[in-house]
C-alpha cells in the first residue's frame, strides 16, 4: 500500500503593529530614566556637600577646644608659687611682674616680638599668663643658711636643699634651677615669707655667681636697692618658685605673606619669653611664635572682679557691672573699683573661621565679641562681604583662678 502524501503547509506570520518599542515608549523610558539620573546625581552631591560642611564645622568646633584647653590649662596655674594678681592696666615686658596681664583690643601695627616682625591682629587682645606653670615649687627650710642680702646694692643669696622641711625629708628636684645656673638664664624668682602668702619679692637669678652643690643649690640674685619688710627678716622664707611667662595672641597671616590685602588666614599662637623681659626663652627666637590653633580670627578676654566685695561678680554687659573688658566703655585705667580687689574669674572668648570659603552660605553679620566690636563695611575683616563666605563658631569659658588671693 502506498504511502499517502500530505501537503506541508506554510503559514507566514506577519508583524502586528504592538510588536517592539514605539518612539514615544523610547521617549517616556529615557525621561523616567533621566530623571532618576538626575535625582541620583543630586542626592549624591547634596550628601557630599553635607559631608564638606560637617567636616568644617568639626574642623572649627576642634580648633576651638584646642585653643581653649591649652590656655585655660595655664590660666588655672597663673601666679602658682604666690605670684600677685594683676593691678590694671596690666603690664607686659617690664615690673612689676604679675600673675595675668591683658592687653586689650590692640591697635594697627601691632608686633608681639620687638623686631616688628610677627604681627598681632588689629583689636585682638593679648592674654600674658605668668606663674610657676610647668615648674615645681621648692620649700625652703629656715635653718638651712645661706641667706644673705645687702640692702645698698640689693644683692644677695638663697640656698635651696633637695629635701624639703627637716623631719620630712621629701625629695625635691633642683634640675630646674641647676638648668637656668647652667645655661646662664636671668629668671625670675619668687620668693615667698612664711608669715604669709600674701608677702612676696621677686628677685633675678645670678646665675655667675650661684653654685651648685651635691644635695643643694646657692641662688644668688639681683634686687631693687633697699630695705625689705619685717616679713623677710633673716630670710624667713617658707617657699621659693621660677616664673613662667606665656603671651597669647592672634597672629595676623595672609593667604599672601606681606599683602595686607589678600585673605586673611590667622592662628592663635604663644610667645614663651623669659618673664619679665622682651627676650625669647633661651634665646630661641622661635619661641616668639608658637602655633595653638589654626584659623582662630579672635580673642578676647574679660577679668570678673568683686568690686564691692559681696562674693558675687554682677554682669550686665556694660561700663557699671564688674566685669572688665566686655563693654566698650570699660576703662581699666579709670581710679576706683578695678585695683585692689579679688579677681575671681577670666572669661575666655575665641573666634573661628572656616578653612575655605562656601560660595552657597551667608554668614549673618557678627556685632560684637566682648568689647571688640565688629564693623559691617565691605572690607571689614570678619563681616565683609567675601568673609561672610567663612563659617564660623566661637567659645567661651569662665575660667576660675586657684592661686589668686
Amino acid at each position: 500500500m502506498r504511502p499517502r502524501l500530505v501537503p506541508l503547509r506554510i503559514t507566514k506570520v506577519l508583524p502586528s503593529k504592538e510588536a517592539g518599542f514605539t518612539l514615544i515608549e523610547m521617549i517616556v523610558t529615557l525621561l523616567v530614566l533621566s530623571i532618576v539620573l538626575v535625582l541620583t546625581l543630586t542626592l549624591f552631591d547634596t550628601n557630599t556637600r553635607l559631608a564638606q560642611v560637617q567636616t568644617s564645622v568639626s574642623d572649627l568646633q576642634q580648633n576651638l577646644r584646642s585653643a581653649q584647653q591649652v590656655i585655660v590649662r595655664d590660666l588655672r596655674a597663673a601666679g602658682r608659687g604666690a605670684l600677685p594678681q594683676t593691678q590694671f592696666p596690666g603690664t607686659v615686658g617690664g615690673n612689676p611682674i604679675e600673675a595675668i596681664s591683658v592687653i586689650n583690643n590692640v591697635p594697627a601695627s601691632t608686633f608681639i616680638d620687638p623686631g616688628n616682625s610677627i604681627p598681632v591682629l588689629e583689636g585682638t587682645d593679648i592674654l600674658v599668663v605668668r606663674g610657676a606653670l610647668n615648674q615645681p615649687v621648692w620649700m625652703v627650710a629656715k635653718d638651712t643658711g645661706g641667706f644673705t642680702r645687702d640692702t645698698g646694692s640689693g644683692n644677695g643669696s638663697l640656698t635651696v636643699s633637695n629635701t624639703s622641711l627637716p623631719g620630712f625629708n621629701i625629695p625635691q628636684s633642683l634640675t630646674a634651677l641647676t638648668d637656668a645656673i647652667n645655661a646662664n638664664r636671668q629668671e625670675r624668682i619668687v620668693l615667698v615669707s612664711e608669715v604669709g602668702d600674701e608677702f612676696t619679692q621677686v628677685v633675678t637669678l645670678d646665675p655667675g655667681s650661684s653654685a651648685i652643690f651635691a644635695d643643694s643649690v646657692l641662688l644668688a640674685f639681683t634686687s631693687p636697692a633697699g630695705t625689705w619688710g619685717e616679713q623677710f627678716r633673716g630670710g624667713a622664707f617658707s617657699y621659693v618658685s621660677m616664673v613662667e611667662e606665656y603671651r597669647y595672641f592672634i597672629e595676623d597671616r595672609r593667604a599672601v605673606a606681606g599683602d595686607g590685602g589678600s585673605s586673611l588666614r590667622p592662628r592663635l599662637a604663644r610667645a614663651h619669653v623669659l618673664a619679665g623681659s622682651n627676650t625669647p626663652y633661651a634665646g630661641v627666637a622661635a619661641n616668639w611664635n608658637r602655633e595653638v590653633a589654626d584659623e582662630i580670627a579672635d580673642l578676647q578676654v574679660a577679668l570678673g572682679i568683686d568690686t564691692n566685695g559681696d562674693g558675687a561678680l554682677l554682669d550686665t554687659q556694660n561700663e557699671t557691672d564688674e566685669w572688665l573688658f566686655n563693654h566698650a566703655a570699660d576703662d581699666a585705667s579709670v581710679a576706683g573699683g578695678w585695683n585692689g580687689n579679688p579677681l575671681f574669674y577670666v572669661r575666655l572668648s575665641t573666634l573661628a573661621l572656616a578653612e575655605r570659603p562656601d560660595r552657597r552660605f551667608r554668614a549673618p553679620t557678627f556685632a560684637a565679641l566682648e568689647d571688640h566690636a565688629y564693623t559691617t563695611g565691605t572690607g571689614d575683616l570678619l563681616n565683609g562681604t567675601d568673609r561672610r563666605l567663612y563659617r564660623r563658631r566661637w567659645m567661651q569659658t569662665n575660667v576660675d583662678l586657684r592661686n589668686l588671693f
